[in-house]
């Protein structure tokens, strides 16, 4: 409780810097968020967090995650099923 918030403006979640850092040395994979208000469960790597997250001081260091990396109710991430650039062939061979 009181370790993760979700934000609206942009739309992200956030959790306490100091938290990631030790769920990350305790060899924690995955971070879970549930809200309430929506029943919704958002779910993470500790390795999204550090590669796509940004800190903000929010009450606190905070690390803030937009919602596209986080796969809510097990449903897959904006990321995830995005369209992949396709490769073009420079001697339009196979």
């Amino acid at each position: 409780r009181g370790l993760a918030g979700i934000l609206h403006t942009p739309p992200a979640i956030a959790w306490d810097a100091g938290v990631i850092d030790r769920l990350e040395k305790d060899g924690v994979q995955h971070i879970e968020t549930h809200i309430k208000d929506t029943q919704a469960t958002y779910t993470t790597t500790i390795e999204s967090m550090r590669q796509h997250g940004r800190f903000a001081n929010r009450f606190g260091l905070q690390l803030i995650l937009s919602l596209k990396y986080w796969a809510m109710n097990g449903q897959a991430t904006e990321q995830e099923i995005a369209p992949q650039p396709e490769q073009l062939s420079l001697f339009g061979g196979a």
